[in-house]
């Protein structure tokens, strides 16, 4: 008996190879068992995905240069320029003035190296600027070349910069010098490091982060070994010095509030990237204040205790009140109990040491005690816990006319520390909510939350507690609730290595530090950043095997985690990143991006509306190492094999690309030649030119020879779409028959503007040859093509039918009806 199966909607997109018996769900029949490097439609069909242009070879990683003899030509500790230390600067002694060149430090290599960057961190003058300073490089210590572009201010504010880029020079001496005459008058320089870089040949581990300055401004940030490239449209802006090591890449998160980017690490002092002068900057992140915290432990400081003496004058009356104020923190009214007895120098002495306990100033609830040790005589004495560095105190009476004054005695030394430290770690997650910037964990507070004060971003110090101070907030659980990751979404959420958590807050009403985050459920979180789309939040799961979309449910009034990627598990494997791209003025379709372990790359199309819920997988001649979305945009970092060398590339997919890693160029006039090809040097590519698939070609010298004229051309690497449809079977009255005897005899297929698409593995008739069409390529078709088709007649074999190219040429998939025949 023959019978057509008709699917018309991809929309349940891949599923796992275990769902092959479940021909009675609506998913079964909406879904894929192979579907690589395609996009689902909303509407139903799939098409090809997009290619990926080049926009960059990314740096490898960076080897500092440490065999050199440092020479300061005016005043200075030259060893200070090298020793890999921020804590240590060269401070010059003779004028700048009108000296020229005037040398800030040298550098013998002692050969000749090649040096893909250098670096000068923390580079200031003591007053004036100047635009005339600039790095050097000579072969032979008399004639001198600018590194790059001089530096663009050298003033009285601190700042750091690269130069260099991919293409090493090789030189012997370097040095910072001022070239020309202006003069700066009677002011000297400093700086922390004169760093240069080699290349080691490695390749690095890479992060992208998108990074919006304004509406029009718009960059992305690609790091990789001790290195910041800022991208713009496409195009290396500048290149920043980085302190953070390939290794510790994947630890890195990021938040953007206004023109500002934040960059944390648990290893390493917050980074804030800022556009200023027309360029970029990176800069370490100095707070204004901290949150103090008591980790007596073996790097705890020494308790000393703080001594404070109180004198009543003569003539206080047993009764009469009076106030302490402590660093703006005031006690309520104590009362002098009298001095002429034990009992009532007692009752003095314990109504002054309770009353200061209470201060917020004060860091604990225990250590403050007070005593006797005079006539009308009482000394505080600030330990353990509550010791520190106070301010004097000051006392005022409130009922009484007789004066009282304090004198200190000892200076405090506090146990308590910042909570923030190279010894103690720093913020490992960020970001902006409500006008405050937090950050979520640090090496040694790992289930902590920082919230900053309201619109003072760098003010931590927890006070009084009014709705605008900053919080201090540590997780109590039956588990481990190390948080992994923060998301500023309706409320601020964040997701910890025990559970998910948000703040439960009714709309309008803003975090406080009076509120208490709320356990929702309890899957734990990998370290990875959240993303947002069809307004869910997406995290991966601890194990880093499942996406969960983290969302409320009325039901149950609080927010549940599903599994997102419970149809498609054998997709997801070892996830290493997430990015979410929410479309498009071409297309409405949102998609997250999960970067795997292996270099292969899983896509989810969400769109609720249309019901659309589809996994796909991409793939790629190389290994997916990272991604993010920029608006419209989708880069990818991508670690390819060229030629028998690993080299890590920055790409952006575009719509009107059929390859990777690809270079368009249009020949005006028209040419056989084409250039710009060096990224691709040795490596077989893919040519198209003015719409025709050319012979397959191998760059070298960056160019190719085409072997016909061509105007418009694209050249790249090849990459295949797959497209096979779940098992095949015919639905009997009796129910499906997907265990029993059936083949397949003819296959039709609905396209649209698609050409040279293969229907297992035979071509699909697209082109009829005609004198016309001799010296034009052909054009795409639309509409339905058939291919009759024969395969085995049995019960054994899965009855498939698979879509693919393996040429670069637009694609996409309406809808298949395949006609069968099968026994009852």
């Amino acid at each position: 008996m023959r019978q057509d199966v008709i699917q018309s909607s991809f929309l349940s997109g891949v599923l796992s190879p275990e769902a092959a018996a479940r021909v009675d769900t609506d998913a079964y029949n909406q879904g894929l068992l192979t579907g690589v490097n395609i996009v689902p439609r909303p509407l139903g069909g799939v098409r090809r995905r997009p290619g990926l242009r080049f926009i960059d070879t990314l740096p490898n990683v960076l080897t500092r240069v440490t065999s050199l003899t440092p020479t300061a030509p005016n005043g200075g500790t030259a060893a200070n320029a090298n020793d890999a230390s921020t804590t240590t600067l060269l401070t010059t002694t003779t004028d700048v003035s009108t000296v020229d060149p005037w040398v800030a430090v040298h550098y013998d290599l002692g050969a000749a190296a090649a040096i893909q960057f250098a670096d000068v961190l923390n580079f200031k003058s003591t007053a004036g600027s100047s635009t005339e300073f600039r790095i050097q490089y000579s072969t032979n210590n008399s004639t001198w070349t600018d590194f790059g572009d001089t530096l663009e201010l050298v003033d009285a504010t601190g700042r750091s910069y690269r130069r260099g880029s991919v293409t090493a020079v090789t030189a012997r001496y370097w040095r910072i010098a001022k070239v020309g005459g202006t003069n700066m008058g009677a002011v000297d320089t400093s700086l922390q490091e004169f760093n240069l870089w080699t290349d080691s040949g490695t390749a690095s581990e890479v992060r992208l982060f998108p990074f919006e300055v304004t509406t029009e401004t718009r960059y992305v940030l690609a790091l990789t070994d001790r290195h910041i490239g800022v991208y713009e449209n496409g195009i290396l802006l500048v290149s920043l010095p980085s302190p953070y090591p390939s290794a510790d890449l994947f630890e890195l998160d990021a938040a953007q509030n206004q023109d500002s980017l934040v960059l944390v690490h648990e290893d390493y002092q917050p980074r804030s990237v800022f556009p200023e002068l027309g360029t970029m900057y990176v800069d370490p992140i100095t707070f204004a204040s901290q949150p103090q915290y008591d980790y007596n432990d073996t790097s705890s400081p020494t308790a000393t205790s703080c001594i404070q003496v109180i004198t009543f004058a003569s003539g206080w009356i047993q009764g009469e009140t009076f106030q302490m104020e402590l660093e703006s923190a005031r006690s309520g009214a104590i009362t002098y109990a009298g001095d002429a007895t034990s009992k009532e120098q007692s009752a003095t002495a314990a109504n002054i040491a309770r009353e200061v306990q209470k201060l917020y100033t004060v860091p604990a609830f225990e250590g403050v005690t007070c005593a006797r040790t005079g006539t009308r005589q009482y000394t505080v004495t600030f330990a353990g816990a509550s010791a520190k560095d106070y301010e004097l105190m000051s006392a005022t009476p409130l009922t009484a006319t007789a004066a009282i004054t304090v004198a200190q005695t000892q200076v405090g030394v506090a146990r308590t520390e910042n909570v923030w430290s190279t010894t103690r770690g720093w913020p490992r997650t960020t970001t902006f909510f409500e006008g405050r910037l937090f950050f979520g964990g640090s090496r040694s507070q790992p289930q902590s939350l920082f919230g900053s004060r309201v619109n003072q971003i760098l003010e931590y110090e927890v006070e009084e507690a009014y709705d605008d101070d900053a919080l201090f907030v540590q997780l109590a659980g039956q588990q481990l609730n190390a948080i992994q990751g923060l998301f500023a979404g309706r409320s601020l959420q964040f997701f910890t290595s025990g559970g998910e958590f948000r703040y439960a807050k009714t709309a309008g009403s803003p975090i406080t530090p009076a509120d208490a985050p709320v356990n929702q459920t309890q899957y734990g979180s990998a370290r990875i950043r959240p993303v947002t789309i069809d307004g869910a939040t997406l995290f991966v799961q601890r194990t880093r095997k499942a996406i969960r979309d983290f969302r409320y449910d009325y039901e149950e009034d609080a927010y549940n985690s599903l599994g997102v990627s419970a149809l498609a598990p054998h997709l997801i494997n070892d996830v290493v990143g997430l990015t979410a791209w929410n479309g498009s003025r071409t297309d409405e379709i949102s998609l997250v991006f999960v970067v795997n372990g292996d270099g292969t790359m899983a896509v989810y199309t969400s769109r609720r509306e249309a019901k659309v819920s589809a996994w796909c997988q991409w793939t790629t001649q190389g290994l997916f190492k990272a991604g993010t979305a920029l608006l419209e945009e989708i880069y990818f970092a991508v670690r390819r094999t060229i030629n028998g060398v690993s080299k890590l590339f920055l790409e952006v997919t575009d719509p009107d690309y059929y390859t990777d890693c690809a270079v368009q160029v249009a020949n005006s006039p028209a040419s056989t030649s084409v250039a710009g090809l060096t990224h691709l040097n040795g490596e077989e590519v893919r040519v198209r030119a003015d719409d025709f698939i050319l012979e397959n070609n191998t760059p070298a010298a960056g160019a190719i020879t085409l072997e016909r004229v061509s105007t418009d051309v694209e050249v790249g690497l090849n990459f295949n779409p797959i497209v096979t449809p779940m098992p095949l079977n015919m639905m009997r009255p009796e129910g499906a028959n997907f265990m029993r005897k059936r083949r397949v005899v003819k296959v039709r297929v609905n396209v649209l503007n698609t050409l040279g698409l293969l229907v297992n593995d035979r071509a699909l008739p697209d082109f009829n040859f005609d004198i016309n069409h001799f010296d034009s390529p052909p054009d795409p078709v639309t509409g339905v093509k058939s291919l009759e088709e024969s395969t085995n007649w049995d019960e054994r074999e899965d009855k498939t039918v698979t879509f693919s190219q393996v040429d670069p040429l637009p694609m996409t998939i309406l809808g298949i009806d395949v006609a069968m025949e099968g026994n009852s």
